[in-house]
């Protein structure tokens, strides 16, 4: 949610950013560049950072909080973030007043780093959309998520969030109509999500994903119709990620937790992202809250969480009005 408040002439802004899972991923090919084009589908859930922004009266960014162990200086993507849009607007010369403008960013993480759940996309995202107002900058949605894109991959689809499919490298974002034609909407799926204590990088996985031995390969186009649908035994019946595997034979403790949660569960479960978290989706809400109490004692954060048909929660309030 969005808070505004004025501290002795200054603002400060309080935000939520939004964890992502994915419900399905392909990956096509590496590409020249050594990125991959990929298929999948972006789904925001009510898992949460907090970002509290702080307009402060010079040329600086100062970054604390409770960062569960992210960097607290310009390494931190947060830091970038804030970094890429003061140029951005010093640049261009929006909001008036000229010059650089300051920030003190402090983020409380409850989302768990490198996990799958682009937690760092989605507070580098938060600070984009919440300095672009706090700033006066009036960048469309569109111009943000051009800018967002220089940061990762996925921060362009953090801003708006909800439901996506996004190819290309993942950047090309197609959203999930939302209720009344907006732009944003989400399936009503309510999940159990279980981020084991296994470090996976995401880097070493693509390392060893090898393209030529990827005899299946998921069926978006229906996960992404069962998603229009809300249509559950549509969307885990097609679903799949075809990093699963890699991760699997990189980390074989995870494929022996990845079993053991479905066995327990009933129900299908897949690995988001590189991993490590692995989630299943529950029939209401009931019964995630009940599978979820059954395995507080797991290796790992386990949450019962919903879907959420945005990255960026204003609380209600329209960051932009326009895709301009």
């Amino acid at each position: 949610m969005l808070s505004q408040i004025h501290l002795g002439g200054m603002q400060l802004l309080v935000l939520s950013a939004h964890a992502k899972v994915n419900l399905c991923l392909d990956v096509l090919k590496r590409r020249p560049d050594g990125y991959h084009e990929v298929d999948m589908i972006l789904q925001s859930i009510d898992l949460v950072d907090e970002v509290m922004l702080e307009q402060i009266g010079f040329e600086s960014i100062e970054l604390g909080g409770a960062l569960a162990g992210t960097p607290c200086g310009p390494e931190n993507l947060v830091w970038k973030a804030a970094m890429l849009l003061a140029s951005h607007a010093e640049a261009c010369g929006r909001g008036g007043g000229g010059g650089r403008r300051g920030v003190r960013i402090t983020l409380n993480k409850k989302i768990p780093t490198a996990a799958g759940l682009g937690g760092g996309s989605a507070d580098a995202a938060a600070v984009l959309a919440g300095l672009n107002q706090l700033w006066n900058l009036s960048l469309s949605l569109s111009e943000l998520e051009a800018l967002s894109a220089k940061l990762g991959a996925d921060v362009p689809f953090c801003i708006s969030g909800g439901c996506a499919r996004a190819r290309g490298i993942g950047t090309e974002l197609a959203f999930l109509p939302g209720a009344g034609g907006s732009q944003q909407g989400a399936p009503p799926l309510n999940l159990v999500l279980f981020t084991p204590h296994i470090p996976v990088s995401t880097a070493a996985v693509y390392h060893n994903l090898n393209l030529d031995h990827c005899a299946w390969h998921p069926k978006v186009a229906s996960v992404w119709e069962g998603c229009r649908l809300s249509d559950i035994n549509l969307i885990t019946g097609h679903w799949g990620n075809v990093l699963q595997p890699v991760t699997f034979n990189m980390h074989p403790e995870l494929e022996r937790l990845k079993n053991r949660f479905e066995s327990l569960a009933g129900t299908p479960v897949i690995m988001s992202g590189s991993g490590p978290s692995l989630f299943t989706i529950q029939p209401d809400v009931t019964a995630a809250q009940n599978l979820a109490a059954q395995m507080r004692d797991w290796p790992g954060q386990v949450f019962a969480v919903k879907t959420f048909p945005c990255g960026v929660d204003f609380g209600g309030n329209t960051l932009v009005s326009s895709k301009s």
